[in-house]
């Protein structure tokens, strides 16, 4: 059973962790996908559902797709991970003004892992609430 982290801050650090290590790859528009040579691509929120999960929260996840699903959610954080860490939305809040300001369209658009760790660490106004 894994050890439940308490606070925001450390799940928010434990995914910044995630996203650079390199031991996940990054995919776009679903939580989470398996590729045709069967290896798991994943969004960045995808990932926080990974690492929560790992951290102590309960996700239901039905892997019987080509797309996981983390508390029937595909596409956006579930509402669990959303309070899980604090994000503003299912999308993992807004960081600006535009379409494309929130984690799930940074990842989408193209930013890196990294990168999107570096958003989260920053902890730009609009991301999260606590």
């Amino acid at each position: 059973m894994p050890r439940v982290v308490k606070t925001k801050k450390a799940r928010r650090r434990h995914l910044v962790e995630a996203l650079r290590s390199g031991e996940f790859q990054q995919g776009n528009g679903q939580l989470e996908r398996t590729a045709s040579d069967a290896t798991p691509k994943h969004c960045c929120l995808g990932v926080a559902c990974r690492v929560a999960m790992r951290d102590g929260l309960d996700l239901e996840v039905d892997e019987s797709r080509l797309n996981t699903r983390f508390d029937e959610q595909q596409y956006y954080a579930p509402s669990s991970i959303v309070e899980w860490y604090g994000f503003r939305s299912n999308h993992g809040g807004r960081v600006g003004c535009g379409a494309a300001t929130d984690l799930a369209h940074l990842n989408d658009s193209g930013l890196s892992f990294a990168e999107i760790a570096d958003v989260i660490e920053a902890e730009l106004a609009g991301l999260f609430v606590d």
